[in-house]
């Protein structure tokens, strides 16, 4: 009768226990809400403003810090490297509201980002008073104006991308059996200078270079 009993007591026990034990919530993982909360934060678009520590991409301000990484293309840039109107792609950290720039690429740049500024005019120089004659000079026959130079003529090619080479955006490649080059004021439509790759099936508008080459004005992918 005893073993029974104490049997039986052992049961009510061991059930209790392991009903307590499976109401007891689960404490989430520290490690995993730290892991989350560290996720990086992708960001594209248009500088839309610059400010001494910062820079505004779609609305939303990001701090740039010394250990910000900014490359364009295979090309490390800095800070003062960046102007409004450049398509760049972020990666920031958000830290109580504040996003941080971890690395920021650059897809592309506004035309006159890369155009060198004219150099300035010099001031022309006086010319000394003339000493009186008593008898007038000849008036000089006046120069006669040079001719125009003729614009080169448009050239349009269409074909696929090969040997492709150079760091944006100074490029040299081939279509259609010409040689294609281009410069800081070559725009693009449907591809940027960075995203153009080997194959890519291009129409360039540009005009006659040295050595036949073509310097293209405009790439289009298609």
């Amino acid at each position: 009768m005893y073993k029974k009993l104490g049997v039986a007591t052992l049961l009510l026990i061991v059930t209790i226990a392991c009903h307590g034990r499976s109401n007891t919530p689960a404490t989430p993982s520290p490690l995993l809400s730290a892991d989350a909360a560290a996720a990086p934060i992708e960001i594209s678009g248009t500088i839309d403003g610059i400010s001494s520590d910062g820079i505004i991409v779609g609305g939303r301000s990001l701090r740039v810090i010394p250990a910000t990484v900014i490359n364009f293309g295979d090309q490390h840039l800095a800070f003062s490297d960046l102007t409004i109107g450049t398509s760049v792609r972020t990666m920031s950290t958000d830290a109580g509201g504040v996003l941080t720039a971890l690395r920021i690429d650059v897809e592309s740049m506004p035309a006159s980002a890369s155009a060198p500024a004219p150099a300035p005019s010099p001031s022309p120089t006086p010319s000394p008073a003339p000493s009186p004659s008593p008898s007038p000079s000849p008036s000089p026959s006046p120069a006669p104006s040079p001719s125009p130079s003729p614009l080169p003529n448009p050239v349009v090619v269409s074909g696929s991308v090969s040997g492709l080479t150079g760091v944006c955006p100074l490029l040299t490649f081939s279509a259609s059996g010409s040689n294609v080059t281009t410069s800081p004021a070559t725009q693009y439509s449907g591809t940027t200078c960075v995203a153009l790759r080997q194959g890519d099936a291009v129409e360039i508008h540009g005009s006659p270079g040295a050595g036949g080459t073509i310097v293209a004005d405009q790439i289009i992918r298609r």
